[in-house]
C-alpha cells in the first residue's frame, strides 16, 4: 500500500488519478495504476513532489516537469494564468 499522506493526495487529485478524499479509496485508486513493487518509490515521489513543487498555496505549475499530465494544470492554473 502506498503512504497516502497530503502530498500523496493532492499530487494524485491534481493529476486526475483519483476523485476521491478518504485516502483507503486514494490508495486502492493509486494501487490499481501503480505496480507493487513500485508503490514505495511513487509515495516518496509523490511527497518530493509535493513539497518542492506542487504546494497546496501557490504551485509552481510553470516549472512542474510533469505539467502535461495534470488536470490541475489544464483546467485551473491555465485558467488563472489567462487572467
Amino acid at each position: 500500500a502506498l503512504a497516502v499522506d497530503t502530498q500523496v493526495k493532492r499530487g494524485a487529485q491534481r493529476l486526475g488519478l483519483t476523485h476521491a478524499d478518504d485516502p483507503d479509496r486514494i490508495d486502492a485508486d493509486l494501487n490499481s495504476i501503480i505496480p507493487s513493487k513500485r508503490w514505495t518509490k511513487a509515495t516518496h515521489l509523490f511527497i518530493l513532489h509535493g513539497r518542492k513543487t506542487c504546494k497546496a498555496v501557490n504551485p509552481d505549475c510553470e516549472h512542474c516537469p510533469i505539467q502535461a499530465y495534470s488536470i490541475y494544470y489544464k483546467e485551473v492554473f491555465s485558467k488563472k494564468k489567462r487572467r
